[in-house]
This record gives structure tokens, C-alpha cells and sequence, in this order.
């Protein structure tokens, strides 16, 4: 392969949030619109991970393996949320219910969700090359597994929030795709 300075992704990336099933932004230079939030600011950008289980397959016959398999793997979205809104709270905390009430005084309340079932999103997480090029991971599902956290410290410390998606599947649907604009 040659050297191309197209091919060095740059910064922290935007992850975008919506409901499982939201259509995934058709052109990676265009905003996502409509349903897609916008997580917000970050403390050290996004980490995709791929952990993968690779198992030997062994015969007494043979000194070495005859052949290494693939038995798990495990995909996450990893990261800390520096704005620590009540949104973002319910995110990490993977549901629960939110409830506006106008005032005065005007206030936001979070409860979380008394059974043991997480909501399911869909994931973008947005990435951009110097030369403009675009790359967007497409999760169609995640889970948030996030242990939750909050240190409120001294200034300039920052309140984060620890934001850990898990991807999981449906059958017959790949469990992200990753598409560059070129």
C-alpha cells in the first residue's frame, strides 16, 4: 500500500445517537438529521474496540495447530461524555425515563428503569481525515454497559460520564459497517 496522507484519521471523532432502526445518514459529509443526537463533547475522543477470541484447533498427530477459529468476539464503543447532562446520564445508564416539568422552578428528573432490560440505539461515530475524507462506523445496535462513575472534583476538573456501548446482533445483520467517503 502506498503512503497517503488521506488515509490518516484525525481527532476524536462526533458520536451520534438515535433509536435502533433510524436510517444511517445516506452521504457521510452530510449531518445526520432528524433523530441522530449528538453525544457532545468528550474528554478524550471515542475508542472502537474489537476484542476477539481466537482458538487453536489441535490434533494429537501434528505438532502444530492445523488451523485457528474465531469463537467470540466482543465489540464496544468506548469513552467519557464531558457533558454530564441528564441525557447523557440516561444514555450511560443504558434507559430509565426523564420528565420535564416547566416550573417554576423549570427542572429535568431522571429515573431509572426498575427492570433489568437496556435500551437498544444505533450508533454513528464519525471520523475525518486532513484531506477532508469522512469515515462513519455504523452500529445498527448497542446496549449501554457503562459502570457509572461521577467524580465531581475541584476546579478545572470535569464531571465525566463513562460511556460504554456493547454492540449486539440480530440475525442476518452485520454488527456494524464501516463506510468512507473517498
Amino acid at each position: 500500500m502506498a503512503r497517503t496522507t488521506t488515509e490518516v484519521l484525525i481527532g476524536p471523532g462526533t458520536l451520534y445517537l438515535a433509536d435502533v432502526a433510524t436510517a444511517f445518514p445516506a452521504d457521510p459529509s452530510a449531518a445526520p438529521a432528524g433523530a441522530w443526537a449528538d453525544i457532545g463533547y468528550s474528554e478524550d475522543g471515542w475508542a472502537f474496540s474489537v476484542n476477539r477470541t481466537i482458538d487453536p484447533i489441535a490434533v494429537a498427530e501434528e505438532l502444530d495447530d492445523i488451523d485457528v477459529l474465531q469463537s467470540a468476539r466482543d465489540i464496544h464503543v468506548m469513552g467519557s461524555a464531558a457533558q454530564a447532562s441528564i441525557e447523557n446520564f440516561k444514555t450511560a445508564m443504558g434507559g430509565g425515563t426523564i420528565v420535564a416539568a416547566v416550573g417554576p422552578p423549570a427542572i429535568k428528573t431522571y429515573t431509572p428503569s426498575g427492570t433489568g432490560v437496556l435500551d437498544r440505539k444505533a450508533l454513528l461515530l464519525r471520523v475525518l481525515a486532513p484531506s477532508g475524507k469522512l469515515r462513519d462506523i455504523r452500529i445498527p445496535k448497542v446496549i449501554s454497559v457503562s459502570t457509572l462513575q461521577m467524580e465531581m472534583k475541584k476546579a478545572p476538573a470535569k464531571t465525566l460520564l463513562a460511556i460504554d456501548f456493547r454492540i449486539i446482533v440480530d440475525a442476518g445483520v452485520p454488527p456494524f459497517t464501516s463506510i468512507d467517503l473517498t
